[in-house]
């Protein structure tokens, strides 16, 4: 499941009772972010957070506890809650939570979100990226929303990897779906080495928002090639359009 929230969705009535959610170390990592847009991504999210986890378990959101799950820092659940990974990723002017059951060493899932208005340097694509990926990049018609195509895939894949940027960017290398719109469609992961060579199949999906925002989704386990993905954009008491609306994809 994703839970997907463009900001200015979110009134003063959601801001309010998603600052209620949030623990109390959640409230101080949120108050020294300087600006009140920044702020508002930070607490939006972290509610999503638990509000998603809250409906997959059945616990109290507000009870909901989190430690490092192991040595690379990824959160997890604690607390007799365990068994299941989330992930969360904001841009300006939207947030997005996914979660997925059975998460541990074999299972993890990972999502970037980037406004697909971005300004962006092509010239990271030679320093960060993998040289088929840049090749590709500066061929398409659209260079700047072909990086951030790429940019996110990459980012969802090393997030649901559960190591971060250490794993190496150049060590895989993706390729976006040829179509484009709000649901989610499947993207290609192209090539793994060294640490990037995940024990478990790996299965990436991408799409773009009616807000303007580009999409990464990457899960690993050993049951992905029977996932499917639901997307939930708004989310009652966050946002004012109530129940929110929900599309999916195999």
């Amino acid at each position: 499941m994703v839970g997907f929230i463009p900001l200015d969705a979110v009134g003063p009535p959601g801001e309010r009772w998603a600052w209620g959610l949030l623990s109390a170390e959640e409230r101080i990592r949120a108050e020294r972010r300087v600006r009140a847009s920044s702020r508002l991504e930070f607490t939006v999210a972290h509610a999503l957070k638990r509000l998603m986890l809250a409906e997959a378990t059945g616990a109290d959101p507000m009870t909901l506890r989190f430690a490092p799950r192991d040595e690379h820092g990824k959160p997890a659940l604690t607390g007799g809650e365990e068994g299941f990974d989330f992930n969360l990723s904001h841009t300006a002017g939207a947030v997005a939570c996914a979660v997925v059951s059975g998460g541990g060493a074999e299972n993890g899932i990972g999502i970037d979100l980037e406004a697909a208005d971005r300004r962006i340097t092509l010239e990271l694509a030679d320093r960060f990226f993998a040289a088929d990926e840049t090749g590709w990049i500066r061929a398409q018609p659209q260079p700047d929303q072909a990086f951030l195509a790429v940019w996110t895939l990459k980012e969802a894949f090393v997030k649901a990897a559960g190591r971060g940027l250490a794993l190496g960017l150049t060590a895989f290398s993706v390729r976006p779906p040829p179509d484009q719109g709000p649901d989610p469609q499947p993207a290609r992961l192209l090539r793994q080495e060294g640490e990037a060579c995940l024990p478990q199949p790996v299965r990436l999906w991408q799409w773009l928002t009616p807000s303007g925002h580009r999409v990464g989704l990457g899960l690993t386990g050993p049951e992905v090639e029977q996932a499917t993905v639901t997307v939930r954009t708004g989310w009652p008491g966050l946002t004012r359009t109530g129940s929110g609306h929900e599309s999916g994809i195999g």
